[in-house]
């Protein structure tokens, strides 16, 4: 092949770099991740010729099938559900769609990748029954593989009350509070309730700890009603993330700790209440935090955050953040606040201690405690914007389901 001669490789229509000898190709590891269309394009300049040769490269993988399910609202304003699975296997897959084990004839075919195909059956509800247990069968050599799904239409699960760790959210959007639904996980079968959503009640009681495990209520419990505002008519509870709030929203008191639960309800009635959930507000530093169950969030001065709000000069404060025996406090903040002269972590309840010295060359810096409590000290002779670090325990497990 001469000088004149320029050569291309292009992967599912994109360009790629090709070093040394241009006329051989190496695929160095050779998984789905290389999966696909390799396309080897040749410009003889001097006769002016393109030539393009197309190849297709597939590992052997046994097939995997994933269903879900999409509400669709079409132009005459009829609702309908769409069925849909996703199937990936080389040599691709035989695929049957069931319901209750009837199949079912797949309407349409969407190519991802030629080993990835995503199949669908769209159901118009006014002449069909949707609720049913849909199965997605995918079979090749290697093997088969089926995904199920359950629709059905009741009263909601129950929900689970979370604490957001999304630093920007809480930070920025104060949204420091979240719901999502209960799923087993214990299940092979994934269980949607398409009932349509109204509404979720919170109801939170003022709390005050006098001694190691001993709560006792300083309020009366309040209730407040919101509409699921934030989910359009395509979403499924049973799917959605989570449903987040602020502590404005319910006028929760800084410097407090509440007892939460909350029920959901769609147009079947209301589900049964989420456990109670013990929840610590944003303290304001000059504050102690006694007990911090799964995270705190601590603020400089009261209007923190708010446009053009500096505190006054010769500023001082401290806090003390303590935890139950066993457990290690970790402190996330920004580069800005890791980087105050003004700012001083304690591994431990006292100024004495050890000093904590997070990396302050991380996006978002985060130092642990060896012990059970931090304290904070904060001492800034000019006006200043402060500091917001968000407390959550070390190695906190994540939420899990339990099996129903």
């Amino acid at each position: 092949m001469n000088s004149t001669n320029h050569i291309e490789w292009r992967f599912n229509g994109q360009e790629m770099k090709v070093e040394g000898d241009k006329k051989v190709l190496r695929i160095q590891k050779f998984d789905t991740e290389n999966d696909g269309i390799y396309e080897c394009e040749v410009n003889n300049i001097e006769a002016n010729k393109l030539l393009t040769k197309k190849f297709f490269v597939a590992h052997k993988s046994a097939p995997k099938s994933t269903l879900s399910l999409l509400r669709r609202q079409s132009n005459s304003d009829v609702q309908s559900l769409q069925i849909v699975c996703e199937v990936s296997g080389w040599p691709f897959p035989l695929v049957l769609l069931l319901k209750d084990r009837k199949q079912l004839n797949i309407l349409d075919e969407e190519t991802i990748q030629i080993n990835h195909i995503k199949y669908s059956y769209e159901m118009n509800l006014t002449a069909e029954d949707p609720l049913a247990l849909y199965t997605c069968n995918a079979i090749n050599k290697l093997g088969n593989h089926s995904s199920r799904m359950n629709v059905v239409s009741s009263l909601p699960s129950k929900p689970q009350i979370y604490r957001v760790n999304d630093f920007s959210v809480v930070k920025f959007f104060g949204k420091t509070l979240g719901f999502r639904p209960s799923t087993s996980e214990c299940s092979e079968i994934e269980v949607i309730n398409i009932a349509p959503m109204v509404n979720y009640k919170i109801v939170f009681q003022r709390i005050d700890l006098l001694a190691k495990d001993t709560l006792i209520n300083i309020s009366q419990p309040s209730e407040f009603f919101f509409a699921f505002d934030s989910m359009n008519e395509h979403d499924f509870y049973d799917k959605h993330q989570g449903f987040r709030f602020s502590e404005r929203s319910l006028n929760l008191k800084m410097n407090s700790v509440y007892n939460i639960r909350v029920s959901v309800s769609n147009v079947k009635g209301y589900s049964d209440y989420s456990d109670w959930y013990t929840y610590v507000t944003t303290h304001i530093c000059g504050n102690d935090v006694r007990m911090m169950f799964d995270g705190v969030n601590l603020a400089s001065h009261e209007n923190y955050g708010k446009s053009r709000n500096v505190h006054p000069k010769n500023y001082t404060c401290s806090s003390r953040i303590s935890t139950s025996s066993g457990n290690k406090i970790c402190v996330r903040m920004t580069r800005e606040v890791c980087n105050l002269q003004t700012l001083t972590l304690h591994d431990n309840s006292d100024e004495s201690s050890l000093i904590l010295r997070p990396d302050c060359g991380d996006e978002r810096p985060v130092i642990c405690s060896a012990s059970e409590s931090v304290h904070v000290h904060y001492d800034s002779p000019k006006e200043s914007f402060g500091f917001y670090l968000n407390f959550f325990l070390k190695n906190k497990s994540s939420l899990t389901s339990q099996c129903r």
